[in-house]
């Protein structure tokens, strides 16, 4: 029971990444197009908290990048 528990769970973390990476290589690539066209140096990922200071002329761009997904 337990091997099969962990080869269910194996299984489904395979196929998540294996769903997922697809949209994240959108994302990434959508991200890259807004930082080309806005001569952005750099692109930080709030989410994950490592971000200790931002200022008022800091940009927010997931309304560009959502831009660029929409179609999809």
């Amino acid at each position: 029971m337990q091997e099969f528990e962990q080869n269910a769970s194996t299984a489904l973390q395979k196929r998540n990444s294996e769903l997922i990476q697809p949209i994240l290589d959108k994302v990434l690539k959508a991200v890259d197009k807004v930082a080309g066209e806005n001569g952005f140096t750099f692109i930080l990922d709030v989410s994950k908290g490592s971000v200790v200071y931002t200022s008022k002329d800091s940009q927010n761009i997931n309304p560009l990048v959502l831009k660029i997904l929409k179609p999809l």
